[in-house]
């Protein structure tokens, strides 16, 4: 009896391994896939996630443990939901082995947006613009309040009428949050017709700026897809080969806190945050149809026997208000080296130069402008000081009229400020560009 015991007590540890193995199956973490019904939800709370686990194909999410790798702290059950907006990743661990890959999920505030049915209204008190407010393409009107920004009134209803002429702007509120978006309706006079709107952008370069050709790319992009809605002014940094040693320019660096390069400016209003070429045509159309133009530009210009190029440029407005004027000779197809991506290319062309302002990027003090009253200002750029400029990009002192445009700027104040409100571009030889209409 006792040496059964004693082969028993030899063996029993081999029963032991062989009872385990029996019993227990080595996991492969290779076949452990978490997955989510969908990639986003708003960070309300309104909306959830749900995970799967699966292992070998087999669904064993009851049985798994959901983890957010972001935050690292597991989950209750296999659903999430937070107010905390950003990107979150997520894997599971089954029999405490981790899933072989992550689900990713994005929280985002959902977008509020604000439109109208027409861009602008007779001053009549009649006619009417009707908005529509949505929140991530649901319609919220009925719950939601539109303001009129300009006068910091509330709407009564979804509908606007006056009888005072001008540009108003709107927004709208819903569930204690501001539309995405401010919308401007212009209330005209008797006008056939609403001026043509085009955006003025100043891209903030430099020929060393290893970056910025992607900038000029996506402007490019947008100036062709846009058509005749887009004009670019390339302001060059004073250490760039292509600065024009006009210090007024350099003021425009501080002035709008330009920090780093590439930065695009728009009408002095707002910066360009990327250079995705499809965010940066998407804001340009926004500034467009948000800030209806309230002026009007005409230019004509003649090359004398001299040289130089005379300029007349007028213009005409909707609104009386305070105004500037700006002119602007630009050049076109400038080669010179340009740093791409860290290498240098001999040969780059450089489009919308600057030459010269006049009298300075921030223009002619108008003063006030009277609803349908037109202004007119001249000036000459003088082939001498072209060609001073031009030898300060250490270029030939010859200036190809062919190359050059006039670029004419108007700037309307609003509050203690002045953004650009429409301009227009036209021929430095022998040109002529008359008022457009929508």
């Amino acid at each position: 009896m006792k040496s059964l015991i004693k082969i028993l007590f030899l063996f029993s540890p081999l029963f032991l391994i062989l009872g385990c193995s029996g019993s227990s199956e080595s996991i492969d973490t290779e076949n452990i896939v978490i997955s989510v019904n969908k990639d986003s939800i708003q960070a309300d709370k309104s909306e959830k996630v749900t995970f799967t686990v699966l292992y070998k194909n087999k669904d064993v999410t009851s049985e798994s443990e959901i983890w957010n790798q972001t935050a690292n702290m597991k989950i209750n059950g296999n659903t999430f939901t937070t107010t905390t907006v950003g990107n979150y990743s997520f894997y599971a661990r089954y029999k405490n082995v981790k899933s072989v890959n992550t689900s990713n999920v994005s929280v985002y505030i959902p977008k509020i947006v604000i439109s109208a049915d027409v861009s602008s209204i007779k001053a009549d008190g009649k006619s009417k613009v009707t908005f529509t407010v949505k929140c991530n393409d649901k319609d919220v009107t009925s719950s939601a309040e539109i303001w009129n920004k300009t006068k910091n009134i509330k709407l009564d209803g979804n509908t606007f009428s006056s009888s005072e002429i001008g540009n108003f702007v709107f927004y709208a509120q819903y569930d204690g949050r501001n539309t995405d978006n401010n919308l401007s309706i212009q209330v005209l006079g008797n006008y056939a017709h609403n001026f043509y709107t085009r955006v003025c952008v100043m891209d903030f370069t430099a020929t060393w700026c290893q970056f910025c050709p992607y900038m000029m790319s996506a402007l490019a992009k947008a100036v062709q897809d846009y058509s005749d809605r887009i004009l670019v002014l390339a302001i060059h940094d004073s250490s760039s080969d292509l600065h024009s040693g006009d210090n007024s320019v350099y003021s425009l660096f501080n002035d709008f806190t330009v920090d780093g390069i590439p930065t695009g400016l728009y009408n002095f209003r707002n910066k360009l945050e990327s250079y995705s070429s499809s965010y940066v045509l998407s804001a340009l159309k926004q500034e467009v149809q948000n800030n209806s133009a309230m002026t009007g530009i005409a230019v004509s210009t003649k090359v004398n026997s001299d040289n130089n190029i005379e300029v007349v440029a007028k213009m005409s407005t909707h609104e009386t208000n305070n105004y500037k004027l700006t002119m602007c000779l630009v050049e076109d197809n400038i080669k010179n080296r340009q740093n791409e991506g860290g290498t240098y290319t001999s040969n780059f062309v450089h489009n919308n130069i600057p030459l010269k302002f006049y009298p300075e990027p921030y223009g002619f003090d108008l003063g006030s402008v009277k609803a349908d009253e037109e202004k007119s200002i001249s000036h000459t750029f003088t082939n001498k000081e072209l060609s001073t400029v031009r030898t300060n990009m250490k270029l030939s002192t010859t200036l190809d009229y062919a190359n050059c445009r006039v670029v004419v700027y108007v700037s309307r104040k609003s509050g203690n400020k002045y953004y650009i409100d429409n301009t227009v571009s036209c021929p430095a030889k022998n040109g002529s560009v008359d008022y457009k209409y929508e």
